[in-house]
């Protein structure tokens, strides 16, 4: 009776939640395709909307056709990082780009895209995928790009239930345009789409980029205006940065209903800290320690607390402070390791895996030599502690532009 119990538990919370979508685990998180009535395939990420495959010849195949419309010249060798489903791909094809590289870090979206997309861009004879990190790709490639576009990046994905480094926090960095820059050839240029939901954040990757390109200002572009409202003011929306190699290149485009120019994230009353590899947490304006991580934190403990003590008298002689601070040092460098080793080699599940996959090592090694009886001396324990967090401090002055991807 209890097996059949589980068994039946397990069913119900397996069925999907409507009868024409699917869920797939995918290594970074769940991927849900759903078909509507209009034969369209909805693509959800981790339970948010993320993008509908779309043909080219809808009016709404304008928002991803943008930077091919803003030049004279049709860009011959393109670099879309985060190609999704493949929106920006078909753009790409459909202006007859003689050399397209389609970078996308998901593998089911990927395999999403060569099945749903009704244009079929990824099964073009001019266009390559490549599975990889956005970050990743373009700071290993030798190539050089006319046109470099950013696909909607904006990830809800956590590299570490640790810490609030997410897959494409490098991706949204000063350095990260600096490289993006390098790669572009010299009448090259940047186009960059970000659904914006706060002003700081547009405001932020303006900046940025201005940083990058010597001071420079980037066009910005909102897609699907809301004739009711003002243009000069802000409001939730898609958005698509634009930005050229050479000082000079004009960028001109005739605004319809669908696209319109802003300026309003060039605005000085707004502070905000920009993203670094020091500092790579786009998402929050500024730098700062939010309450509610102390809040959280002050639950656990207490909690934890409470269910030790009652299962377990806690008083001097049984609580250990040093275990106690091991084991948060344990987890501070489980978190640093994956998010330095994600801006070297990328934000991968198979880099993620490597350091957990070595830490737990670590751990089962440390467990038998408890299991026989070894005893350890805590001085040493400490001295190994202190000097790896002294080569993980100056690991991270080491120049790694030159290492070779994995």
């Amino acid at each position: 009776i209890t097996g059949l119990s589980l068994f039946i538990i397990l069913l119900v919370f397996n069925l999907p939640r409507e009868l024409n979508s699917r869920d797939i685990y995918s290594p970074y998180q769940i991927i849900t395709y759903t078909h509507n009535s209009d034969k369209e395939t909805i693509v959800k990420a981790s339970n948010l909307f993320f993008q509908t495959p779309v043909k080219s010849t809808t009016a709404h195949f304008s928002n991803y056709s943008l930077p091919f419309n803003v030049v004279d010249k049709i860009p011959e060798k393109v670099l879309i990082v985060g190609s999704g489903t493949g929106n920006d791909t078909a753009a790409a094809v459909f202006a007859k780009a003689k050399s397209i590289d389609a970078v996308e870090i998901d593998p089911v979206i990927i395999e999403l895209g060569k099945q749903y997309h009704p244009d079929k861009p990824y099964q073009s004879s001019n266009v390559r995928v490549i599975q990889n990190d956005a970050r990743n790709f373009i700071r290993h490639t030798n190539k050089k790009y006319d046109l470099i576009m950013y696909g909607l990046l904006d990830s809800h994905t956590a590299l570490s239930a640790n810490g609030g480094i997410r897959l494409d926090s490098y991706v949204y960095t000063i350095e990260a345009f600096y490289e993006a820059r390098k790669k572009l050839t010299n009448d090259g240029f940047i186009s960059l789409s970000f659904y914006v939901g706060h002003i700081e954040h547009g405001i932020k990757i303006y900046r940025m980029l201005a940083q990058a390109f010597d001071g420079r200002k980037p066009q910005v572009y909102i897609n699907n205006p809301d004739k009711n409202l003002k243009y000069n003011s802000f409001r939730e929306n898609y958005y698509t940065f634009i930005i050229a190699n050479k000082p000079n290149k004009n960028f001109s485009i005739v605004e319809n209903e669908f696209i319109k120019q802003i300026n309003f994230f060039d605005n000085d009353k707004f502070q905000v800290d920009l993203s670094t590899d020091n500092w790579p947490f786009f998402y929050m304006p500024v730098k700062i320690l939010p309450k509610s991580y102390i809040f959280i934190l002050l639950i656990i403990f207490a909690c934890s607390f409470l269910f030790i003590n009652k299962t377990h008298s806690i008083n001097r002689k049984n609580f250990s402070i040093t275990c106690f601070f091991l084991g948060a040092g344990f987890m501070l460098i489980e978190t640093k390791g994956i998010t330095e080793l994600a801006l070297i080699y990328g934000s991968t599940w198979f880099v993620i895996s490597i350091v957990i996959g070595f830490i737990l090592i670590m751990a089962y090694f440390a467990n038998l030599q408890i299991i026989k009886n070894k005893k350890i001396k805590s001085s040493n324990i400490y001295l190994f502690l202190i000097a790896s967090l002294f080569f993980g401090y100056f690991f991270t002055f080491v120049d790694i532009s030159e290492l070779n991807s994995i």
